[in-house]
């Protein structure tokens, strides 16, 4: 209890200090409109839907609405694909509070974990391809770490490797959040060449944002390509998902969201911190584990093309269905991945049973409350639907 009090005011006097130059946003409640619309940009969309069902639109909205309100989230960004009654994409919110620049469906947002499920996609399209094996050892091609021969890509996908991990190191963390240092790939096989292991390959099991950024690494070395290439080589341009990027390596075209956070940088109670008047570099804070950035319309897209195209043959779709969590919603099954980056909350989901993909992003963390705002949202917009008998 002494050291997270210790954690917390170290964390609080530390946020103060390089927010005190900033003018400090309040918390007032933002009043919301029915349907907005940009005063700015005629072009700027906030809604598209194929949902006909007699008040399903409705219902969807004013839930999304009554959230953002309530829990006072910026923005939240909402899309949904099925197969058999189109889509629904909607938004709501502001990308900056300061600047009051509304989010419209171009806006993108940092999709944190989520960002695995395309790594996962790649890998097993390598292995599917011949170019690799989930048993090959990671020093084959990853020379620095030729003292970790017993562990394997299988290993690193199912965070089973026990390597160390710098990237929940809190005093490394540290000097990411506050003091501005870039993390680099060189640096993070440095560490997980010199540090001891967590355990023994497949002793454990533990959380590995690093084995994401090694299996990214891997992609790269056998394919003599970046990431962000075979990320649009296999996936991206086949799907047209053109509002996706890997922030790492891609020039970012669309308005990303700010981040708004009440986690990690503990100002005044109340308080949001904006994330871009810190010195926390985003797209190398965690890499291939977390740095793609996009729109809810394409994330969805590609969870349901994933699964109901050809690009990944049917071996590979069984091997990705078990990365993901599953959970039963209105006695719909859901295979499920949360992403949370610094301010940025996250949810996604897949029905193999009724064929739909869901997703909602936001631009607030607010998970150290107990709450995932993303998850409570796409819980009853399913209920709503399952109600309507859509799915």
């Amino acid at each position: 209890m002494n050291k997270i009090k210790i954690k917390n005011s170290i964390n609080y006097c530390m946020s103060n200090l390089i927010y005190v130059k900033g003018k400090i946003i309040d918390n007032k409640k933002i009043p919301l409109d029915s349907l907005q619309v940009s005063k700015n940009n005629p072009n700027d969309i906030f809604m598209e839907t194929t949902f006909l069902e007699d008040g399903l639109a409705e219902e969807i909205i004013n839930v999304v609405q009554q959230f953002r309100l309530e829990l006072d989230v910026p923005s939240i960004q909402v899309s949904i694909l099925s197969k058999d009654y189109g889509k629904f994409d909607y938004v709501t919110g502001y990308a900056s509070l300061e600047e009051k620049k509304v989010a419209t469906l171009n806006t993108v947002y940092y999709l944190g974990s989520i960002t695995k499920i395309y790594m996962q996609a790649i890998i097993l399209k390598l292995v599917q391809d011949n170019k690799i094996s989930l048993d090959d050892s990671i020093s084959k091609y990853l020379k620095e770490l030729t003292n970790h021969k017993e562990v394997t890509i299988k290993h690193l996908l199912n965070h089973t490797s026990g390597l160390y991990d710098p990237l929940l190191n809190k005093v490394h963390l540290f000097k990411l959040y506050f003091l501005g240092k870039k993390s680099t790939t060189d640096d993070i096989l440095k560490k997980v060449k010199e540090k001891k292991p967590f355990f023994a390959p497949d002793a454990d099991r533990k959380y590995c944002n690093t084995g994401y950024v090694l299996l990214g690494l891997i992609a790269e070395k056998v394919t003599n390509k970046p990431f962000s290439s075979i990320l649009k080589e296999h996936f991206l341009d086949e799907y047209e998902l053109h509002e996706t990027f890997y922030s790492a390596q891609d020039n970012i075209s669309n308005t990303i969201a700010t981040g708004y956070d009440l986690d990690k940088y503990l100002l005044k109670k109340g308080l949001k911190a904006n994330i871009d008047r810190f010195p926390l570099f985003l797209p190398t804070l965690s890499f291939t584990s977390g740095g793609i950035v996009s729109n809810a319309s394409n994330v969805s897209r590609f969870l349901f093309n994933i699964f109901n195209t050809n690009i990944l043959d049917d071996k590979s779709k069984r091997k990705l269905r078990l990365f993901f969590s599953v959970k039963n919603i209105s006695n719909v099954v859901l295979r499920i991945n949360i992403g949370h980056m610094c301010g940025y909350n996250n949810f996604s989901g897949y029905s193999d049973s009724k064929k739909f993909s869901i997703v909602v992003l936001t631009n607030l963390t607010y998970s150290s409350s107990g709450i995932c705002i993303p998850e409570i949202i796409a819980e009853r917009i399913i209920d709503i639907m399952a109600k309507k008998k859509v799915i």
